[in-house]
């Protein structure tokens, strides 16, 4: 969650509107780099990418499934 919050806090003090990372100017994504703490911008899309599915994973393991159990309880 630290890697999200940290990015979340960058473009939040950094942009009016929405990220879109083919304009991201180089010093944004710098700035996106240094503040999550990767090595440069790949691995930290790497790293995200690798985050959000780990724990959509979490969710459908502890969410979804038991309230498929459920039936219509």
């Amino acid at each position: 969650m630290r890697l999200w919050r940290n990015a979340q806090a960058v473009l939040r003090l950094t942009l009016e509107s929405r990220f879109d990372e083919d304009t991201a100017p180089d010093g944004l994504r710098a700035a996106l780099v240094r503040g999550a703490g990767a090595d440069d911008f790949q691995s930290l899309r790497a790293e995200m990418l690798d985050t959000a599915r780990r724990a959509h994973e979490h969710f459908i393991a502890l969410i979804e499934e038991p309230a498929g159990t459920l039936g219509d309880a």
